[in-house]
């Protein structure tokens, strides 16, 4: 494949789950190829939480989060799943971000 999209996905598998996930993939993208992901920031969790609780959100779905990742974390991901990370930023007031992340 050329491309792998997660669009606020990781956030709900356990961070040792994504990291084999992560690996599994490395084999699947030609040399070159990328996977684009979002998830929201350790700031969002707050903010997900009381939009959750006053009925704007569903609870079960932001209960589902196991793991608020930190751009740290994504970049851990990637270099130890033989990936770089291209592009990195955050969006919507910083309560979301993206990463693209290359084969080795």
């Amino acid at each position: 494949y050329d491309t792998i999209v997660l669009l606020a996905v990781i956030e709900h598998i356990e961070v040792f789950e994504v990291h084999k996930i992560f690996s599994e993939f490395k084999p699947l993208l030609r040399k070159g190829g990328r996977i684009f992901l979002t998830t929201p920031t350790k700031a969002c969790m707050p903010v997900l939480e009381v939009l959750s609780r006053v009925g704007v959100l569903s609870r079960e779905n932001i209960l589902e989060h196991k793991h608020y990742w930190s751009k740290k974390d994504i970049f851990d991901l990637a270099d130890k799943n033989g990936f770089r990370v291209t592009t990195y930023k955050k969006f919507q007031l910083g309560l979301n971000q993206l990463a693209v992340l290359e084969s080795k």
